[in-house]
């Protein structure tokens, strides 16, 4: 291809993707439309961009054939203060019947079900807004709630800043 039947292919090309565009179209004269680039027009490569190239083929092929080796999971983070405290409760008896599988209840669930169980309704509600003051938090969010509520979104907050290895206090005690 000379370089002047490119320059006319490229200046027709051009003109229809404008004319399109100005129409409203919404078809998009993609660079397949235009025509190849000419070799009088291309820049032969240097050693450094050819061996860049080269590198970065190797490692597309690799990728594609080991995608594991370059994405990997961050290992898991054990608590040492939390070991010990594990294989404690794992040894500890389940609450509820003895024919009946029961379930292992976490401990600062356990230590909020202590601290209101013999409560009812706005007594208890008042005692649940206590704990949620006593460990930073504003219970004023779950006043729409029902008390059952409240409790079991107290009980999932506590017990993810407990996996976060903060203190959490309930009627002034520290839970394990």
């Amino acid at each position: 291809m000379s370089e002047d039947d490119f320059l006319k292919q490229l200046a027709l090309a051009t003109i229809a993707d404008n004319r399109a565009r100005q129409a409203g179209s919404n078809v998009d004269f993609g660079i397949d439309d235009f025509p190849p680039i000419p070799e009088f027009l291309r820049r032969p490569w240097t050693k450094k961009e050819k061996e860049r190239h080269k590198a970065q083929v190797e490692l597309d092929k690799d990728r594609t054939a080991n995608p594991g080796k370059y994405i990997k999971m961050p290992p898991m983070r054990v608590d040492p203060r939390r070991v010990e405290q594990a294989a404690t409760r794992r040894a500890m008896p389940t609450k509820g019947k003895k024919d009946k599988k029961a379930k292992l209840i976490h401990p600062s669930t356990e230590a909020i079900k202590d601290a209101t169980r013999h409560l009812k309704n706005g007594e208890k509600r008042k005692a649940l807004y206590s704990i949620a003051r006593e460990n930073g938090l504003d219970p004023l969010k779950w006043d729409h709630l029902n008390v059952g509520q409240v409790s079991m979104n107290l009980s999932n907050v506590l017990r993810s800043r407990y996996y976060k290895m903060q203190e959490i206090k309930v009627d002034g005690v520290k839970v394990p």
